[in-house]
């Protein structure tokens, strides 16, 4: 039992420093980050191999600077989240152009949430093993 505590308590605590890494670098960038209006232009269909898919959105939108951009999302969904059409907001590291964000939770937060989710269990459990095996 003592052997699964040590992986367990590790294996959590690794993930949630990822989580933690990934949630400040997201803080950090949307510090500097510009905020703008786009429009979706197309919804590219992801295969799956169970034989499904989802939809991920296409943006186009404009820089502050006017710079046309277009950007891939990713974040899919199935069904699709937005319609052909709809205008979203985003948001853009003006230095670096490629750093591009749909302005929503999951898809600035998504990583760090999930690695939470699995990770905080791990931890918790890692620990309150380790108090048994102490007793």
């Amino acid at each position: 039992m003592k052997k699964f505590f040590n992986i367990s308590t590790v294996l959590g605590l690794i993930l949630m420093l990822i989580a933690g890494y990934l949630y400040t670098r997201e803080v950090s960038f949307l510090k500097t980050a510009e905020t703008v209006t786009g429009r979706v232009v197309d919804l590219q269909y992801s295969s799956s191999s169970d034989g499904g898919g989802s939809y991920c959105p296409v943006i186009d939108f404009d820089t502050k600077a006017g710079e046309p951009v277009r950007y891939y999302g990713n974040v899919c969904t199935a069904p699709p989240a937005y319609d052909i059409g709809d205008r979203v907001d985003v948001v853009y590291d003006p230095a670096n152009i490629k750093h591009v964000a749909l302005d929503s939770f999951w898809s600035k937060y998504l990583g760090a949430f999930v690695l939470t989710v699995i990770g905080l269990p791990f931890l918790i459990l890692g620990i309150w093993l380790g108090f048994q095996v102490k007793k």
